[in-house]
């Protein structure tokens, strides 16, 4: 008597494998090649790095203080994929002593495989009067940021920020 074991695969569990192998090759394929924050005026830059570690849970980031009292800062992320990516959106959320004061939903769109991408967004600070002040957010402020197709997360990191 032979045995067979034949394992019947569904349509609906083959599109679930491709879709989580097509999530991994975006995942390696993915980069976030440098951050900027800087003056939208004046062009200082407060803060860069080109350096991010995601296998980190959180990393410190060192600002120049000045940013808080500048009027509007820029921030420029420069990011580049190896695949296609039909839907990216990016998530930023920032915590202040663990609790959630501020979230953004950026929807990115269409970005073309084998490309270098940047993405700016300018912040317009409060008046210094509303402004929390350096010595509450120093080291207590954390932003989260995330990157996701659709809604499959990419990549994500968060920066405990420390002004300088």
């Amino acid at each position: 008597m032979v045995l067979e074991t034949h394992k019947i695969i569904t349509n609906n569990q083959k599109k679930k494998y491709y879709r989580i192998m097509s999530i991994e090759l975006i995942r390696e394929g993915f980069n976030i090649d440098n951050v900027i924050m800087k003056d939208s005026d004046t062009q200082d830059v407060y803060w860069s790095s080109n350096e991010f570690d995601f296998a980190l849970q959180e990393q410190e980031i060192y600002v120049k203080e000045q940013i808080l009292k500048s009027q509007a800062a820029t921030k420029v992320i420069v990011f580049s994929s190896k695949q296609i990516l039909k839907k990216l959106i990016m998530v930023q959320k920032a915590y202040l002593h663990g609790q959630l004061v501020e979230e953004f939903k950026f929807q990115l769109g269409f970005v073309m495989p084998n490309t270098v991408n940047t993405w700016e967004q300018t912040i317009v600070n409060r008046p210094q009067e509303q402004m929390i002040p350096k010595e509450i957010q120093s080291g207590n402020l954390v932003v989260q940021i995330e990157f996701f197709e659709n809604d499959q997360l990419i990549v994500s990191t968060s920066m405990k920020v420390f002004y300088i």
